[in-house]
C-alpha cells in the first residue's frame, strides 16, 4: 500500500505567528494583573503582622500593668507572638515600635522599594495599591 503525501507537513510562518500573537495577547492582559495580586498581598501580609504586633502590645501592657507612657521595644514583644517566633518579614521590613511606648505605633519600614512605595507602613496609615 502507497502512502499519498500532501504538499503540506507542517505548521506556515502565518500560523505561528498568529498563535505567538495571541499568546502575547494573553500574556499582556494577564501579567499586570498578577503582579498586582501579588503586591496587594504583600501588602496584606505586611498589614497582618502589624495588626499581630498591636494586639501583642496590648496584651504585653495588660499583664506588665503598663500605663501608655511605658518603655515597650519589638523585642519584648516577641513571646506574645505564635510560638514565641519573631514574625517573618515579607519583603525584608524592619518592625518596630515608634516611638518606643505602650502607645506608641507598630511600624514597618521597607528596605526595598515595593511597589514604588518607600518609607513606613502603620496601622493607621496602611493603605493598599
Amino acid at each position: 500500500m502507497r502512502r499519498r503525501k500532501s504538499g503540506r507537513a507542517g505548521f506556515t510562518l502565518i500560523e505561528i505567528m498568529i498563535v505567538v500573537g495571541l499568546i502575547g495577547l494573553l500574556a499582556g492582559i494577564g501579567i499586570p494583573n498578577y503582579l498586582r495580586t501579588r503586591d496587594r498581598t504583600l501588602f496584606g501580609s505586611i498589614g497582618n503582622n502589624l495588626r499581630l504586633i498591636e494586639e501583642a502590645k496590648e496584651q504585653w501592657g495588660i499583664e506588665n500593668r503598663a500605663v501608655l507612657e511605658t518603655p515597650v521595644t519589638y523585642d519584648q514583644l516577641v513571646p506574645w507572638f505564635r510560638n514565641s517566633q519573631p514574625l517573618r518579614p515579607v519583603v525584608e521590613e524592619v518592625y518596630s515600635v515608634v516611638p518606643e511606648k505602650v502607645a506608641g505605633a507598630a511600624r514597618a519600614t521597607l528596605k526595598a522599594p515595593l511597589l514604588e512605595y518607600t518609607g513606613f507602613l502603620t496601622v493607621t496609615n496602611f493603605v493598599q495599591p
